[in-house]
């Protein structure tokens, strides 16, 4: 459950985790080249609705309640997961 008072904070984590899936994609066959260009089109779409309310970030990450530090704690445990399997594939 994404909590509203994040929404913000969580569009920037999701642009972070669309670059480890699509690095991910992008790997699958053993390198990475212009023909894997178009698996990084969701990191545009994120990148664009992560730009363009970034400025409210730190003032999200002001006042967090329970609820939206666990949303915060769940999306990043994805981010990384997703980044960290980007980085490793081969």
């Amino acid at each position: 459950m994404e909590a509203k008072g994040i929404k913000e904070t969580m569009e920037l984590l999701s642009l972070l985790e669309e670059v480890g899936v699509a690095l991910q994609k992008a790997k699958e066959d053993g390198k990475v080249n212009w023909m894997d260009l178009p698996k990084f089109a969701p990191v545009v779409a994120a990148g664009k609705n992560a730009i363009e309310g970034s400025h409210m970030v730190a003032a999200e990450l002001k006042d967090l309640s329970s609820e939206e530090i666990s949303s915060l704690i769940n999306k990043m445990t994805a981010v990384i997961s997703a980044l960290v399997a980007g980085i490793m594939a081969k």
